[in-house]
């Protein structure tokens, strides 16, 4: 069973680097950086799946017992075929490369992802390992003040709008794991 581990955290400067630099340098993990919204768009398209679910059976039913003449624009294979297809996707683009380099065991960190994120990567590997970073609101602005990362030309709150933007971002992602007992994998496990 595929055991990767997310590493989130409650928004920018929260030492995700630090920690993800420490987790890697096991002989045996890679932790991949950030994704920005890759993976909640293949959370809306098994959504989309999901819903299709209330009639594809049905269709699949009838085109199976009456062939072309069977009702079947709504159509669709099991969610479950997606939901391989999707462990594929992750698997062909982060552990194979992991693997690669030598690492048994995957991952990747990010700081935009909620905890209805987390839960859906559960959903696709209930062996996942979940680590969260929370690091006080006012410390996080104190240090995205202080810091010029190359990529944020004017400053990362220039790029997030502004110290209003930047806690909101905290604020929204960390509440959103605010309520225990939601996933298992949020529970005290080793790696």
């Amino acid at each position: 069973m595929e055991q990767p581990i997310f590493l989130f955290a409650s928004g920018w400067r929260t030492s995700s680097t630090l920690v993800q630099r420490v987790v890697s340098s096991h002989r045996d993990i890679l932790i991949w950086g950030e994704n920005h919204g890759l993976i909640p768009v293949l959370q809306e398209a098994r959504q989309t799946v999901v819903g299709l679910q209330k009639y594809g059976p049905k269709h699949l039913e009838n085109y199976q017992k009456q062939g072309g003449r069977a009702w079947m624009a709504m159509m669709n294979p099991p969610l479950r075929e997606f939901d391989e297809g999707l462990r594929r996707l992750l698997e062909t683009y982060y552990r194979e490369p992991a693997r690669e380099l030598g690492k048994s065991r995957w991952g990747f960190k990010e700081v935009r992802h909620t905890l209805s994120v987390a839960e859906f990567l559960c959903q696709l590997y209930p062996g996942a390992r979940i680590l969260l970073l929370l690091r006080h609101p006012a410390d996080c602005l104190a240090s995205a003040r202080a810091t010029r990362v190359p990529p944020f030309k004017k400053g990362i709150l220039a790029e997030v709008g502004g110290p209003r933007g930047f806690l909101e971002t905290w604020t929204r992602i960390a509440s959103s794991f605010a309520r225990p007992g939601r996933i298992p994998s949020l529970s005290h496990t080793p790696l």
